[in-house]
């Protein structure tokens, strides 16, 4: 009776109920499995990835990263170098004074004991392809800010032996060992008074040839302006139609240098006009002749060492009736350096330099004395401390001035 009550709808019993869950409990324990691996096919197919969703993306890929070397490729064309040097110097003939005109205006201060930027470089060169190279440099120095460098060249290198390249635009004349060694380079704080007063300010604007063979021989020869870059008369226009000729020839033996330098052009002047002048400008020659010669040395237990020696005669217009020869003043310069390196990191510097800026006048040579210590903290920073004593021909009873010079100089390179 129990089963057919059961039978007919009645409650079940406790057992069967609890029978039941359990027959419910292996039915889904079974179906999650069995419909899981059916929906497989289903899942996969859903999420199988767009073969040209894909490749897009991958090709956009390729394009970034074409982007990115294009522009790393670009950076590397381009080179931000310069150097910036720090001074303090301090003369014997300094005073805390001051000089007035005629008009009992001031004039000038004495004081010459004072810290300042001597230089203040920084230099761009991009290298668009292996042929052509562009550069620009700038100095920032004192209370100015001036454009030393601004060329082009292009470059034709034959056989892996010849070089020969065309440059135009604003840099150093092909002259002399002193005018185109970097400053950054030199041991002592400024260049010989024969390349200051001769070759002021090292640069001009004009257009450079220049052959070289193996490293050996180094021909440079271009026609310039003539005026430089510091002539306040001509600042940028010359006022002579004809170019000046520069030239240098280098002969480099690895132990010994030689070098021969010419520069030939005009020197225009002017008058005072009189009823019969046509205000022509009155052309005279400018002439300078140099050679300079290096030579290397090792020493036991001291190290490296350098010898150089360069002359430079001028020839100049002059109006002062002192001079001889026709009006024109012929000018010679000497200079000698000795550099030797001692412990790791030390150079101590010698320099003798004679300067004569008219040979047809007495009593106005130049004998410079020069000694410089130099510590080399890296590659990128040197301490300089210099002592300078010129000596001044005179004629008795005149004393040579008091005017010894000490220079100290930090210089920072990038």
């Amino acid at each position: 009776m129990k089963e057919e009550n059961g039978k007919k709808g009645h409650q079940p019993t406790r057992a069967f109920a609890e029978r039941r869950k359990k027959m419910g409990f292996k039915k889904i324990a079974f179906a999650l499995p069995l419909a899981a691996l059916l929906s497989l096919p289903v899942v996969a197919q859903a999420e199988e990835p767009d073969p040209a969703a894909l490749q897009g993306k991958v090709d956009s890929l390729d394009e970034r990263m074409a982007t990115v070397e294009s522009d790393v490729s670009g950076l590397k064309k381009v080179k931000i170098s310069g150097y910036v040097q720090a001074r303090y110097e301090a003369s014997e003939n300094s005073k805390d004074q001051y000089k007035v005109d005629a008009n009992k205006s001031v004039s000038s201060y004495l004081n010459k004991d004072y810290f300042y930027i001597r230089r203040g470089r920084v230099k761009v060169t991009w290298e668009p392809t292996s042929l052509t190279t562009f550069l620009i440099q700038i100095d920032a120095s004192k209370n100015t800010i001036t454009l030393k460098d601004a060329e082009g060249s292009i470059n034709f290198p034959i056989a892996n032996k010849y070089s020969i390249s065309l440059k135009m635009g604003q840099f150093k004349w092909p002259f002399s060992y002193d005018v185109n060694r970097s400053s950054s380079d030199r041991e002592m704080p400024e260049r010989a008074l024969s390349t200051q007063n001769l070759m002021p300010g090292e640069r001009d604007r004009g257009v450079q040839f220049q052959a070289t063979y193996k490293g050996l021989v180094d021909f440079r020869t271009g026609l310039f302006s003539g005026s430089g870059i510091q002539n306040s008369t001509f600042p940028v226009t010359p006022p002579t139609s004809k170019p000046t000729w520069v030239s240098r020839l280098a002969l480099d033996f690895g132990w010994v240098s030689l070098a021969g330098s010419s520069f030939v052009g005009p020197a225009g002047f002017t008058l005072p006009a009189d009823a019969n002048s046509t205000n022509k400008i009155l052309r005279r020659d400018r002439n300078r002749f140099g050679a300079d010669a290096q030579f290397y040395y090792e020493l036991p237990y001291l190290g490296g060492g350098r010898l150089m020696a360069e002359m430079i005669s001028g020839k100049d217009f002059s109006q002062s009736l002192k001079s001889g020869n026709g009006g024109y003043a012929k000018s010679l310069g000497f200079q000698a350096t000795l550099v030797q390196n001692f412990l790791d990191k030390e150079q101590f510097a010698f320099r003798y330099d004679f300067w004569d800026p008219d040979t047809g006048v007495d009593y106005n040579r130049v004998v410079t004395y020069g000694l410089a210590l130099i510590h080399n903290f890296d590659g990128s920073a040197k301490l300089t401390l210099a002592y300078e004593i010129p000596k001044n021909e005179v004629k008795a009873p005149a004393k040579d001035p008091v005017d010894n010079k000490t220079t100290i100089q930090f210089q920072y390179k990038f």
